[in-house]
């Protein structure tokens, strides 16, 4: 994406296969810091579908940090994904892990290019969410659903809301991870594998994700 030929954003992604299925795996989508949240990245995804559709790939694939909850929110709630997977280790030994507080687990994202039955039942799962969501604004405050348990970061979470579509888990997390500590962030990492794992393992599949910025709280709405 250029703006007056100067690059202010990218998607860097190959051919592939996933699942025996010919795919594009986006390796990368990045923006520069001053054209963010001006919908570039969402402009680039559909540049990137309509390709991607005209060449006969089945599905677009990639795979992001669970730590990273601004990757979450454009993947899970700018984009129909469905995600079910949860990888370990799978940057094990990158000098960019080891170096910072990333997490080598990841979640892996996938967006069908043809029909899917099992997009169209996630994407009505979360309207449904969605609706619940926009008609009880106690929930969308959150103040008392925060539970604190000895005030740790990895230990205030989103109790599970009352009178909420069927089958609704919450996957809590702190929107902003860089100001643990190595210990709190063990136990974060821990936290979301033992959750994820467990959840997918009953084929459940994450339909939303949820921010409180003001408390730094999120949750990943599984279904």
């Amino acid at each position: 994406a250029f703006q007056n030929n100067t690059l202010v954003g990218l998607l860097y992604s190959a051919p592939g296969l996933w699942k025996n299925e010919l795919i594009h795996w986006s390796y990368r989508t990045a923006i520069l810091p001053t054209h963010q949240n001006m919908k570039i990245g969402h402009s680039l995804k559909l540049f990137q579908k309509e390709f991607c559709k005209k060449n006969g790939f089945h599905s677009i694939v990639w795979s992001f940090d669970p730590l990273e909850t601004r990757n979450a929110h454009f993947n899970i709630n700018k984009n129909e994904t469905i995600i079910q997977t949860y990888e370990e280790n799978m940057y094990e030994g990158s000098k960019r892990v080891l170096h910072t507080k990333m997490s080598p687990d990841r979640l892996i994202v996938e967006c069908p290019l043809n029909h899917s039955s099992k997009l169209k039942n996630l994407n009505d799962k979360k309207k449904s969410w969605l609706t619940y969501l926009n008609s009880n604004k106690k929930f969308a405050n959150t103040t008392h659903l925060i539970e604190e348990i000895d005030n740790t970061p990895t230990n205030i979470r989103l109790n599970q809301p009352s009178h909420a579509p069927s089958n609704i888990e919450l996957i809590h997390l702190p929107l902003d991870y860089t100001s643990l500590t190595n210990t709190e962030l063990k136990k974060l990492h821990l936290h979301l594998k033992t959750k994820f794992q467990h959840a997918f393992s009953r084929k459940l599949a994450i339909i939303s994700f949820y921010r409180n910025i003001e408390k730094n709280i999120g949750a990943y709405v599984l279904n």
